[in-house]
């Protein structure tokens, strides 16, 4: 039978036993609790717990939701709720560290069946962000390892914002919602860690360092590797039916929304106002060998068939990229019926050997800078049907990433002083 867990920082009384007249007046009352299928986890609105966390392991079928009136419950977590990433292997880069501890605010592991909505939620210090190996810190953070497909996972109406965490750790769970792969104690036995039917909807993440939302990077990287596309990779290994609508994301320190290693994921209806506010010299000064100071919008990484349809990137700011779309290392990723404005790194962005097969079709840039265009080494792509407003003072390619292939056709220019 189903239970009901409640949890208040408003509501006094004595029992503390979980009802709604006797909530649990911590967070901490979860680690007592073995929750079951079905279950709910209820706080109050108005609460604010802080220096508190919700982590959970191995469970599935648990709602997580405000109840009562008034406010959003906030988890203000200020660096607890510490675990340890390990990817169980390095990277595709030597420059990106796989293992180190991590903060978050809610955290995910190995679980399936899963919905959080109407939430506030901040993790931060007052330390220097810029630091070379501060603590990763994320809002949501999701992990699967050892228990297969974690499928059926919902994120809906959240409200994450200062999450301060590494501004140079790509690919650790550092910012508002980050979902990754490690590598499994027995796969042989569990079967490869991967998402599924995932869906972050009508979520506002802002102030955040680094990403805004990511899903997923995997252990399994290798798998992907290269020109050709393995579909038995991606049947294997890829994320499936991942989905990002409606969500809003304001001031991340680096890259805005990024799905990775998906097969046909759907990225939809979002908007990204001044992303990469970090990744420049004022705050990326001290990497200690790592890489990766670039950071775009609304973009894949290794996907099969991505799709981007309505979003607006705003304000993108400049560094190596810094602009608001990019098919980046992936096939057959189409942006349609999207919108940029006032980007400093362009409009999109088809990225290097890797990208293959990319299209950018009936989308509107206004006032895009840098350079509208970077093709930056990619083998093919078509480019058509757009609006394009520009300066003329703004090239219609961005320099040194002119050396691409691509088709244009049916584009409008309209150039102004």
């Amino acid at each position: 039978m189903s239970k009901q867990y409640h949890f208040s920082t408003v509501t006094v009384s004595e029992k503390h036993d979980g009802s709604e007249g006797n909530p649990f007046t911590s967070l901490s009352a979860l680690k007592e609790i073995v929750t079951s299928p079905g279950d709910t986890i209820l706080l109050e609105r108005g609460s604010v717990f802080r220096g508190e966390y919700i982590h959970l392991k191995n469970s599935d079928g648990i709602t997580i939701k405000p109840y009562g009136k008034g406010k959003r419950p906030v988890i203000r977590t200020d660096s607890a709720g510490i675990w340890h990433q390990d990817y169980g292997t390095p990277l595709d880069s030597p420059a990106h560290r796989y293992r180190a501890d991590v903060s978050s605010s809610v955290h995910l592991q190995d679980c399936s069946d899963i919905r959080i909505e109407g939430l506030e939620l901040t993790n931060t210090d007052d330390g220097d962000k810029s630091e070379a190996f501060r603590m990763c810190h994320t809002g949501v953070s999701a992990v699967a390892r050892d228990r297969g497909v974690m499928r059926n996972i919902t994120l809906y109406d959240l409200y994450i914002h200062d999450i301060k965490g590494n501004v140079y750790d790509k690919h650790l769970n550092n910012g508002g919602i980050y979902f990754t792969c490690s590598s499994p104690e027995n796969e042989a036995s569990t079967g490869p860690a991967l998402f599924e039917n995932v869906t972050i909807a009508r979520c506002t993440v802002t102030d955040t360092s680094r990403w805004g939302i990511a899903i997923g990077y995997t252990y399994a990287h290798r798998a992907f590797s290269g020109k050709v596309c393995d579909r038995e990779a991606f049947r294997k290994y890829a994320h499936k039916n991942i989905v990002i609508e409606d969500c809003y994301v304001k001031r991340s320190g680096g890259d805005a929304i990024t799905v990775m290693y998906a097969l046909s994921p759907i990225v939809r209806r979002n908007r990204s106002d001044d992303a990469a506010t970090d990744i420049n010299d004022r705050f990326y000064r001290h990497p200690e060998g790592r890489s990766g100071k670039v950071a775009a919008g609304i973009w894949p990484w290794k996907c099969l068939d991505a799709e981007f349809t309505d979003n607006d990137v705003y304000s993108t700011r400049l560094n190596q990229d810094g602009m608001a779309y990019d098919a980046d290392s992936g096939w057959n990723t189409v942006y349609e019926h999207n919108r940029s404005t006032l980007n400093e790194g362009g409009a999109v962005m088809f990225c290097l050997e890797e990208a293959i097969g990319s299209v950018y079709r009936n989308n509107v840039s206004r006032h895009d800078l840098g350079g509208i265009f970077s093709l930056a080494s990619n083998p093919d792509g078509t480019i058509s049907g757009n609006l394009i407003i520009k300066k003329k003072t703004v090239p219609l390619l961005r320099k040194r990433m002119d050396d691409g292939k691509v088709m244009m056709y049916d584009n409008i220019l309209t150039e102004e002083e």
